[in-house]
């Protein structure tokens, strides 16, 4: 008697109702799509009605070219505020283990971008020089030494790219080097 009232009971257990058509059907991945974030692994609607339910988003959304299009005038927008904000500063961090020198662009101070780089290497990076400057100005440095180019915006150093900073980028103490360069 015990073994039938524990197969009733298994057999309540795995069926499920679907909160959108109300039909009660077995909890299996044929009628329930599968979810690991819920406690019985599968999703609360039936596969027919998932399908329904994207069916419509997808009428309401719209096709998905006009949210993409969206999406990548959004970034166009980010984008184009930083060329809008040409004030900032050009940086040169070196990598003391490498010597290699990485020319970069920062609106403000670069210490927060100087953090970034400190986290993902395991050499310390120091502050070598600041110059005043826009993103164009950075293009033109880099397209200067692009022939030291090691990857992106790091350079091979080298004793041109050496005589520039310090020509350039030197006795910049507006910008505090020092205070950025212990961090």
């Amino acid at each position: 008697m015990e073994g039938n009232a524990q197969l009733i009971l298994f057999e309540q257990e795995s069926k499920r109702r679907c909160p959108q058509c109300k039909e009660e059907k077995i909890l299996s991945t044929k009628y329930f799509g599968k979810d690991s974030s819920n406690k019985h692994g599968f999703r609360y609607e039936c596969k027919l009605c998932s399908r329904n339910i994207w069916k419509k988003y997808k009428e309401k959304d719209g096709n998905r070219e006009k949210l993409n299009q969206k999406w990548n005038d959004r970034y166009r927008k980010e984008q184009s505020l930083r060329y809008k904000y040409p004030e900032g500063l050009i940086y040169f961090i070196q990598n003391i283990e490498t010597k290699s020198i990485k020319i970069g662009w920062a609106k403000q101070s670069p210490k927060g971008r100087m953090k970034k780089l400190q986290t993902g290497n395991e050499s310390i990076l120091k502050l070598i020089g600041l110059l005043p400057g826009d993103i164009g100005k950075e293009q033109q440095i880099q397209t200067k030494f692009y022939s030291t180019r090691k990857y992106r915006e790091w350079f091979h150093y080298s004793d041109e790219l050496k005589d520039y900073i310090e020509k350039y980028a030197q006795d910049n103490k507006d910008y505090n080097i020092e205070s950025m360069a212990t961090i």
